[in-house]
């Protein structure tokens, strides 16, 4: 049963973004241009919802070098009461048209390269997942 729910989630995940999405807010296929640089979390959604996220965690950020295709990952908590680095990987990354692989996730990418936002989708155990990144 929670295979099948699994499956089904995964299906609607799919769906959601094909119906949500038209040809104008989709990156049909991203290229090592628009990917490369530096982009600070903004945005967290579960399952649709907005997640609330604080200060510190808006600090979190993704540094793309198209020149080694790495990926730096930055993550930060509050620490003594200040906001501290809690995570730094530095990881390949992959890009497959509108895929985007890194850290062992598989990532749909769900933005424009004209805004300067990066949406990434995702699954993560029985909840979808949608990141938005502005550019830095």
């Amino acid at each position: 049963m929670k295979k099948l729910n699994q499956v089904l989630l995964n299906v609607l995940f799919v769906c959601s973004i094909i119906a949500c999405n038209s040809d104008d807010d989709t990156v049909e296929k991203i290229n090592e241009t628009f990917i490369n640089g530096t982009w600070q979390l903004a945005e967290t959604t579960i399952n649709g919802s907005a997640n609330q996220l604080s200060t510190c965690e808006k600090t979190n950020s993704l540094q793309f070098n198209n020149s080694t295709n790495e990926v730096i990952i930055i993550n930060h908590e509050i620490g003594n009461a200040d906001c501290e680095i809690s995570e730094n990987l530095i990881d390949d990354y992959i890009i497959n048209n509108e895929t985007l692989v890194f850290n062992g996730i598989s990532y749909t990418i769900l933005s424009l390269s004209e805004n300067n936002t990066l949406r990434l989708g995702f699954v993560d155990g029985d909840n979808t997942m949608v990141n938005s990144y502005e550019r830095q």
